[in-house]
């Protein structure tokens, strides 16, 4: 009785396991919907060919301002990556702690059911 149980038992796992499987994969589709939002800063494009110029100064301040943009933009989509990252975690950790629950009372009812020599359950 105890091997079907446990078979039985399995069983349930993987299908469980599987059942996991398909609905992460069914919710896939709607993390890469996320609109990540395009950078919008501009470079300054190529330098001038006279580097001792007004051009030249015109152009570092280009520079400059094109790095103060992509600084923001990296700024802003890694905070909102974090948060991300933090929410998946808080699901993964949630995920994890329902199968460590599951597989310690598996485990109990394994213990509660197994029959020592004489066919009497133990305690």
């Amino acid at each position: 009785m105890t091997s079907t149980f446990r078979s039985t038992a399995l069983l349930a796992c993987c299908l469980t396991a599987l059942s996991l499987a398909a609905e992460a994969q069914t919710a896939a589709p709607a993390a890469t919907a996320v609109q990540v939002p395009q950078i919008e800063c501009q470079s300054p494009g190529s330098a001038p060919l006279d580097k001792a110029g007004s051009d030249m100064t015109r152009f570092s301040k280009r520079v400059d301002e094109y790095k103060i943009c992509v600084n923001a933009y990296v700024k802003s989509t890694g905070a909102k990556s974090n948060e991300y990252a933090d929410q998946a975690r808080a699901y993964g950790d949630a995920a994890n702690k329902a199968i460590e629950d599951y597989n310690a009372y598996i485990t109990k009812l394994n213990e509660s059911t197994k029959s020592d020599k004489s066919g009497t359950t133990k305690n």
